[in-house]
């Protein structure tokens, strides 16, 4: 939990050269009021987004927070604890610094200090912040106001799936630059492709110019040859290696049926041969061997039927046994006929490849008895090179199947990664929490209505019996109060999610105007109600909810300076 404890301003915005010190952690609700101009917001938003996350809570420049009269000197310091561990943020600008200690210990000032801020302290992204800790009127926008793209963003930095995004994106990268590769091998396929063709053509050609005394042999042997290839190419389609090592598979675990059967029936034949002996002995003998009293014929009798029903018992088991057994031969022959024929195919491949090598090889000989010197040189130097190109090409073809395997795991971490995969998971387990959360918040805040998000977080408003109710149909007041219950609803799941656990919740100017007492009286209750949580309430004209929060803070101006009064 980050348990906010107190801050420290000063040469911010109208506030001078004496720190005004807010303690963050005494009271459940306190009202921040004052006239314009004397810094509401600065005090209490833009010096905790300034020593954070060193920007301003406004689209304003960073250096215009600093007092304009003093021009230099602006501090803030942020005491807070998390995991017993007590930090001070102290930043300062005009001049430039930033310190961290931790249970009173300086951290290493580095380059990294500010991610360590945001990624180790606060595990929340700024947006955030600005959704669940610190709302200012002047740049809060609503969950339901923001567009679905934004809406997901925010609701992955709460559910801790951001990472995911992170992870798609880099996966897409190189899920991009596999392509280019893939591209490269098959272009170089081509390219080894056309040229040993070419050779091929090249050594056709001069075949054709071998003695006639050898054209019809080999003329002969070439026909055989484009046989062999076409059998054997016809042969390689109709044997399925994956319908073959199923089968295997299949057959290994009938094997393995037979066993678990065998093993079966062998304890059955014990029990039974149990059975069988007791009945025996009970039969034959007149003394019980524990008691050492007179077995009755009856009691005998007894026995017996309550043996025999147990022997028939286990005799209905063998039965079934036996009947599994029949089935298990019948599913062996079964697969064992399926992989004899897709053997059969296999033989008649390896078959037909050894002719087929044969053939070339008599092709060869043919060729260099009837070819001149010249003409085996030259034949002899284009099949070395056919060698080349065709070793080449295996490599090349064996470096593209690697390629397109590893794009086909790609193509299922991309799904994973998407939000159609883990996300979807994460979001579908939390949304019913969700839902409830909002609901229930809507029904305190005294609006008779129900408001869902589905797993595309697109908003349902039902009222009074009415579907599909839009939210921009409520009054201003009405949509205050869906707005309020959604944000805490949202820092429920992210104190359970996210770890996102704070005691801080500042809101400025945020429901003023909008909404009536009696809804800022049930708002300000629910806060009253929680546990560790210090709520700042942020308003010009107080007065109305003065008596509902549990102390004030008011701000006023004296000869330009912002000066601090509070009230208990």
């Amino acid at each position: 939990m980050l348990l906010f404890k107190r801050l420290d301003v000063k040469n911010l915005a109208t506030i001078g050269d004496e720190f005004i010190t807010i303690d963050l952690n005494r009271h459940k609700t306190t009202v921040v009021y004052g006239e314009n101009g004397t810094s509401k917001s600065s005090l209490m938003l833009e010096s905790l987004c300034f020593c954070l996350y060193n920007k301003p809570y406004k689209k304003i420049k960073l250096g215009e927070l600093v007092n304009n009269r003093n021009v230099k000197g602006l501090e803030v310091r942020l005491t807070f604890m998390k995991n017993n561990d007590e930090y001070i943020i102290h930043r300062g600008y005009k001049p430039q610094f930033l310190t961290i200690t931790r249970n009173g210990e300086a951290l290493p000032q580095t380059m990294t200090q500010q991610a360590f801020i945001e990624e180790e302290l606060l595990e929340v992204p700024y947006s955030t912040f600005k959704q669940i800790i610190a709302m200012g009127k002047a740049d809060y926008t609503s969950f339901i106001s923001l567009p679905l793209d934004k809406r997901r963003q925010f609701v992955e930095s709460i559910l801790n799936t951001s990472v995911y995004r992170t992870m798609l994106e880099k996966h897409k990268e190189n899920q991009k630059a596999l392509q280019a590769k893939i591209s490269d091998e098959e272009h170089e396929i081509r390219l080894q492709e056309k040229l040993l063709s070419q050779h091929f053509e090249t050594v056709k050609t001069l075949k054709k110019n071998l003695d006639e005394a050898n054209k019809e042999e080999i003329s002969s042997k070439e026909s055989e040859l484009a046989s062999l290839k076409q059998a054997l190419e016809q042969l390689n389609h109709s044997f399925n290696k994956d319908e073959y090592d199923v089968s295997k598979k299949e057959l290994q675990e009938v094997k393995n049926g037979f066993k678990k059967v065998d093993t079966f029936k062998f304890s059955l034949n014990q029990k039974l041969n149990e059975q069988k002996d007791f009945l025996n002995f009970i039969q034959t003998t007149e003394t019980c061997p524990t008691c050492k009293q007179a077995i009755t014929n009856e009691h005998k009798q007894l026995i017996k039927e309550e043996q025999e029903g147990i022997i028939q018992e286990l005799k209905g088991k063998e039965d079934k046994l036996n009947t599994k057994t029949e089935e298990l031969i019948v599913k062996q022959e079964e697969i064992e006929c399926k992989i004899n024929d897709l053997e059969a195919i296999l033989f008649n491949i390896k078959d037909n490849e050894n002719k087929l090598s044969s053939v070339i090889n008599d092709l060869d000989r043919l060729t260099k008895q009837s070819k001149a010197k010249k003409e085996d040189k030259t034949i002899h130097e284009l099949k070395e090179k056919m060698k080349e190109v065709k070793a080449s090409l295996d490599a090349h073809k064996a470096n593209l199947s690697l390629l397109q395997e590893q794009q086909e795991v790609y193509k299922e971490t991309l799904w994973l990664l998407s939000d159609s995969g883990i996300k979807a998971i994460v979001v579908k387990k939390y949304l019913p929490v969700i839902n409830n959360l909002i609901n229930e918040y809507v029904s305190q805040l005294g609006l008779f209505a129900t408001v869902s998000f589905d797993e595309d977080f697109k908003e349902t408003i039902k009222k009074r019996g009415f579907d599909n109710f839009s939210f921009y149909q409520l009054s201003e007041g009405e949509k205050l109060r869906v707005d309020l219950s959604i944000m805490l609803a949202w820092r429920e799941v992210a104190a359970m999610k996210a770890g996102l656990k704070t005691n801080l919740l500042i809101m400025d100017e945020i429901f003023n105007t909008s909404m009536d007492y009696q809804g800022c009286k049930a708002f300000i209750d629910i806060l009253n109600s929680k546990d560790n949580q210090n709520t700042f309430i942020i308003s010009p004209n107080a007065e109305d909810i003065l008596d509902l929060c549990h102390s004030s803070i008011h701000l006023k101006k004296i000869k330009g300076f912002t000066f601090c009064e509070v009230n208990f």
